[in-house]
């Protein structure tokens, strides 16, 4: 998913909570993109709302996969007490041999 997608499902989720609907071919269009489907444009406001109501879901999956990677990476790297950056030690020792 990228940027773009995120900034408009959330257009859509802002439209949608004021009690409007949005255009049934744009919604659909980044539906198929997110989901990989292939899917018609509709004019049937149900069918819009659970769209929107189903990338609402994916973004905030993919938002929470990415605020745990973040984490993971943050976590990776090795700190001191005194939130220090702590570079990593060479290992010592004589070179491997080359064949």
């Amino acid at each position: 998913m990228t940027q773009e997608q995120v900034s408009l499902i959330e257009k859509f989720e802002n439209i949608l909570s004021r009690g409007y609907y949005c255009s049934g071919v744009d919604v659909t269009n980044v539906y198929n993109d997110v989901f990989n489907k292939n899917l018609r444009p509709s004019n049937c406001s149900s069918c819009i709302a659970q769209r929107i109501r189903e990338l609402i879901a994916a973004k905030k999956a993919f938002l929470k996969d990415v605020e745990a990677l973040e984490k993971e990476q943050v976590n990776d790297v090795p700190t001191e007490e005194n939130n220090e950056v702590v570079e990593p030690v060479k290992k010592a020792g004589r070179p491997k041999k080359m064949k």
